[in-house]
């Protein structure tokens, strides 16, 4: 049965020690506070917190139990340049949230995907990508070039040039 305000939980809510109430605290963390390593990313992006969540937990806790938390996921934002708000957040698994990252994700003739999804189409890892990438390579070139080898099956250095 899904839960509704008027429950006796919504009552006195005593769930600061709930998982919910982490995962509300550091996306409010992120998004406010400047010391945050996270704020960058964040708040200074201008991300924030939709009005309905930003200063009642149990409005976000009743949303999260109606659309699917459960333990072990992750709270995403289905676009990244917009604020957690009910109409962009999702409950995700790891996988699909690290997907889902800004920095990560590469597009190439319609298709998109972070560095372990072009790396393990290249045969390499992810790191060779980054690597590419911070050396000045175009994004296209950095998931497309082949890996060139050196002698007995050996790949010349982690960003071949």
């Amino acid at each position: 049965m899904p839960f509704q305000k008027g429950n006796k939980l919504a009552k006195k809510h005593g769930l600061r020690n709930h998982s919910l109430y982490t995962v509300w605290s550091h996306i409010k963390s992120r998004c406010y506070n400047r010391m945050n390593k996270d704020f960058i990313n964040y708040g200074h992006r201008g991300i924030h917190i939709c009005e309905e969540w930003l200063n009642n937990f149990e409005n976000f806790f009743y949303w999260s139990i109606n659309n699917d938390y459960k333990q072990g996921l992750f709270i995403d934002r289905k676009d990244n340049n917009k604020n957690y708000e009910p109409s962009n957040c999702r409950w995700v698994t790891r996988s699909v949230n690290n997907n889902n990252k800004r920095k990560r994700i590469i597009n190439i003739d319609g298709k998109s995907g972070n560095y372990n999804y072009w790396a393990k189409k290249l045969g390499c890892e992810p790191k060779r990508i980054s690597l590419r990438l911070a050396a000045g390579w175009s994004e296209r070139r950095a998931v497309t070039q082949p890996i060139l080898p050196r002698g007995k099956g050996k790949t010349f250095g982690l960003c071949n040039r």
